[in-house]
């Protein structure tokens, strides 16, 4: 069997997903990130403040995300989940938020935890639709 390889030009670029550089936003095309998920050992009473942040944050990167991303662009992203007192912590609401904005859940969640962890992570892809 033969090898073929396509000439390719993607670069990749390590910054706030909140605030994209405008040099750099006229040539995104996808975006993959695993952002901050909160603190790796919360107590149980902080969960529901960091889930709370954590959603604001992730929604402001997804507004600002749509500024510049093309039609049919695709986002994957890792977030958080844990339980606590029989209680899931989760971002469900966040991606009820997505819909309106044009985002649609093409894949996931695909869950991924060690035995040990506290909090776990589910990855989403998501289509942008403008």
């Amino acid at each position: 069997s033969e090898t073929y390889q396509k000439p390719h030009n993607q670069q990749v670029h390590l910054g706030d997903a909140t605030h994209v550089p405008e040099q750099v936003s006229h040539i995104i095309t996808a975006i993959v990130t695993e952002p901050f998920l909160g603190r790796p050992k919360p107590k149980p009473e902080q969960v529901p403040d960091i889930f709370r942040g954590l959603e604001k944050l992730y929604l402001g990167a997804f507004k600002n995300w749509k500024t510049f991303l093309p039609n049919g662009a695709p986002v994957t992203i890792v977030f958080p989940h844990t339980t606590v007192k029989d209680v899931e912590f989760n971002m469900d609401h966040l991606i009820d938020k997505l819909l309106p904005l044009g985002y649609t859940t093409v894949s996931g969640p695909l869950k991924y935890s060690r035995p040990d962890a506290i909090v776990s992570r589910s990855i989403y892809t998501f289509i942008l639709k403008k």
